[in-house]
């Protein structure tokens, strides 16, 4: 059956955001999920919370939507919340997302939000994390708070979840646990991988 790219993303943000909520966030018992409007992120973060919840029936989870002009007030209702993690959704994909993102950090960094970060893969791949980091406080931040991302591994079936480390200057990750991807998702990869 031949899928329209936007069906894809919506249907990969799916599938990747069950994987994230059931096993990235497996640990965590208060999450604060801070993400940017558009339907990937929308589909992304309702299926993190979804799986988070059906994981960790407990669990308590929040979701904050980026909005130029109130990212103090969501930085307040956050530290108000007390997180024990924070999953930063942004695409990263173009130049307002890359700013969202960066501003959104740099709030966390300037009030020294203490918690676990995990960070969508694409804020890492697309280059805009090394790019934040070259602001003083945001590096000083992420070298002292426990930072994550995670990536899909599609070749080899596999979603890898990796510690960030960011030590004068210089930013490394390394991989701690892999997450095998469930059958529809890697058929789903390689459709999209043949077209």
């Amino acid at each position: 059956m031949e899928r329209k790219a936007s069906e894809r993303r919506l249907l990969e943000s799916a599938y990747a955001g069950e994987i994230v909520g059931s096993t990235v966030l497996k640990d965590y018992n208060k999450v604060a999920v801070i993400t940017e409007s558009g339907r990937g992120p929308a589909a992304l973060a309702s299926s993190v919370m979804a799986s988070f919840l059906a994981t960790n029936p407990r669990g308590n989870i929040r979701v904050y939507l980026h909005k130029e002009g109130e990212v103090e007030k969501i930085i307040e209702e956050v530290i108000e919340y007390e997180p024990s993690a924070i999953l930063l959704l942004f695409q990263c994909d173009d130049e307002d997302s890359i700013g969202a993102f960066m501003e959104m950090l740099r709030r966390l960094a300037e009030n020294m939000v203490e918690v676990d970060l995990i960070l969508h893969s694409t804020c890492v791949e697309s280059g805009a994390l090394k790019e934040a980091t070259e602001e003083e406080k945001v590096g000083e931040y992420l070298s002292q708070m426990p930072a994550f991302t995670y990536s899909l591994e599609e070749k080899k079936g596999y979603m890898l979840l990796k510690e960030i480390y960011f030590e004068e200057s210089v930013l490394e990750l390394e991989g701690l646990e892999e997450y095998p991807l469930k059958y529809p998702f890697v058929e789903l990869l390689k459709e999209q991988g043949e077209s």
